[in-house]
């Protein structure tokens, strides 16, 4: 007779190897580089519509000895920007019939090349009459971000993780290679869509596979990796359009490495236990095979029967509306998307805004990404010291402070170094509010739950953020500052739900509906978390467990 544990799927997962160098390499090109330079591309076309400065070009200079501020001077009317202060008009100039008649450009526009050689906006002239266009774009990939979360996210539960991949690692190298050399408005918003659709799925599907071949224990490690190449992939971009200051040229260089993929493709295995569960054993068994053959492991040679006999669990879905089935429920959710929501906006805005910020454009992309590295992995610490609850209420008391500094000094000159720490900081705390925010999405909701509480709280997340190139656009009426200003009151609200959230760490987490309603009426809103003398308690491992559906909902 066999012992029962050898009907488990993770007993045969074992035998072929959970921990040996086929993880180790999928890890290394699909969670970390891959990862690396997926989140490089996805955030490079923000970086590749900044509007540098610019004023109406007026011909005849070449035949002058005039500089180019003293025909500046000539022919371009003054202005005062949102401080007050004197500038050149962007979208006037002096009519060369009458110098005391002011209209708008006639023979284009000429560009500050200071940081810039050749942006997206510049290259087609996305300014003045058209400045609205940038606003479109940004629309237009914030709405390929919800469709392709919603879709793609289905479709590899349907289909499975790894022809997702390769579909999602298309749409990016189709959508942003394309965009390079169309010049229809409406199609180069169509690609701009495309290219975005898979902004969740390029992260989800590897780590989903790794962490399904992988010893449980790994989860917490396969989630940080992940975010931490992430950091760093936002961190290079810039740095290489610092490099090469043309967005074509910066673009290929970001993503024909990206093409490799489509080759490394047939490197990566379908998951063997999302095989097993949709009843395809002999699928199932090929898979193991070639993880043991490079793991250099054997097989036992009844793991085929075996794995016949082994019957999936049955999982329970309940629709979206069980969210609100009761008072307690509805609390928790109605408070987690509105928290969800702003979190959204303000990460969403505060990226998006980098463009109209003074000074080095490639070092204020660059800090954002930096301060999130340190933010998941304080995050990670505070969750298990002061608890979830107190985690985020701290968080966003920090971005609060942020914000009301930054709506102040982007308005002052000379004040670069006040902006840069106050932009690094504000991210590490959103990175820190995120990986509280996630854990606790999942340790609140019951088991059967989990997953719709989730995905609702990133799709309402996604479908807010609509509003945010809305919210930039208005930034050049109403000044630099505002955005900042809008981000601290949105912050306010993350700080008042996350007051009235309970608090997850060292509690006993509810598994039913029921069990909600109870665990709401047992806390305090002041509640301070205390680790229980049990031998059989353990917060870290419990959060290794829950972090798995950690990175199916991760943040833009």
């Amino acid at each position: 007779m066999l012992e029962h544990k050898q009907y488990d799927f993770d007993y045969f997962l074992e035998k072929v190897g959970n921990d040996g160098i086929y993880q180790k390499r999928f890890s290394i090109l699909f969670v970390c580089i891959y990862s690396a330079l997926a989140t490089a591309i996805y955030y490079s076309i923000n970086i590749s519509l900044a509007v540098p400065n610019h004023w109406c070009k007026v011909p005849g200079r070449e035949g002058t000895n005039f500089t180019l501020q003293e025909w500046k001077e000539l022919t371009i009317p003054w202005k005062k920007d949102s401080l007050g202060n004197k500038e050149f008009s962007q979208c006037q100039m002096y009519s060369r019939n009458n110098t005391q008649e002011i209209i708008e450009c006639q023979y284009g526009w000429e560009y500050d090349n200071t940081w810039f050689t050749r942006t997206l906006s510049s290259q087609y002239d996305w300014v003045c009459g058209r400045s609205s266009y940038v606003t479109d774009a940004f629309t237009f990939l914030t709405i390929g971000d919800v469709v392709g979360s919603f879709a793609f996210g289905q479709l590899g539960d349907l289909y499975g993780r790894r022809p997702i991949f390769l579909i999602s690692t298309l749409c990016v190298v189709v959508g942003r290679i394309l965009d390079l050399f169309t010049p229809d408005y409406w199609l180069l918003m169509i690609l701009f869509l495309i290219g975005n659709m898979p902004s969740i799925s390029v992260y989800q599907c590897p780590v989903v596979i790794l962490m399904e071949i992988s010893e449980k224990e790994k989860t917490s490690t396969i989630t940080i990796s992940n975010q931490v190449f992430y950091a760093i992939g936002y961190g290079i971009m810039p740095l290489v359009f610092w490099v090469c200051p043309d967005w074509v040229s910066f673009s290929l260089i970001l993503t024909v490495p990206f093409v490799i993929y489509l080759f490394l493709y047939t490197y990566m295995v379908e998951s063997p236990r999302w095989l097993l569960d949709r009843g395809k054993p002999e699928l199932c068994l090929r898979e193991m095979i070639k993880i043991a053959k490079i793991n250099g492991r054997n097989p036992p040679q009844s793991m085929m029967y075996h794995l016949k006999h082994i019957k999936p669990e049955v999982e329970s879905t309940y629709g979206v509306m069980s969210l609100f089935s009761t008072w307690a429920l509805a609390k928790i959710t109605l408070l987690l998307l509105i928290q969800g929501s702003a979190h959204m906006i303000i990460y969403v805005l505060l990226y998006l805004n980098l463009n109209n910020l003074e000074g080095n454009p490639f070092m204020n992309y660059f800090w954002q990404a930096i301060g999130e590295i340190p933010g998941h992995l304080l995050g990670k610490v505070l969750c298990d010291k002061i608890g979830r609850k107190w985690s985020r209420v701290l968080g966003f008391l920090i971005v609060i402070s942020m914000n009301i500094l930054l709506a102040h000094y982007v308005m002052v000159r000379n004040s670069e170094v006040i902006v840069s720490f106050s932009l690094f900081t504000l991210k590490m705390s959103l990175a820190l509010i995120l990986y509280s925010m996630n854990v606790a999405i999942i340790e609140m909701y019951p088991t059967a739950l989990r997953q719709t509480g989730a995905a609702l709280n990133y799709t309402t997340g996604c479908l807010s953020s609509l509003a945010c190139p809305f919210f930039v656009y208005l930034a050049t009426d109403y000044g630099k500052g505002f955005p900042y200003a809008i981000l601290a009151g949105f912050s306010f609200l993350g700080f008042f739900t996350s007051l009235f959230l309970p608090e997850t760490l060292h509690q006993d987490l509810p598994e039913t509906v029921k069990d909600v309603d109870e665990f709401l009426k047992n806390q305090p809103l002041f509640f301070l978390p205390r680790r229980r003398k049990s031998v059989f308690f353990s917060p870290v491992k419990q959060n290794e467990e829950l972090l798995k559906y950690r990175d199916t909902n991760h943040s833009v």
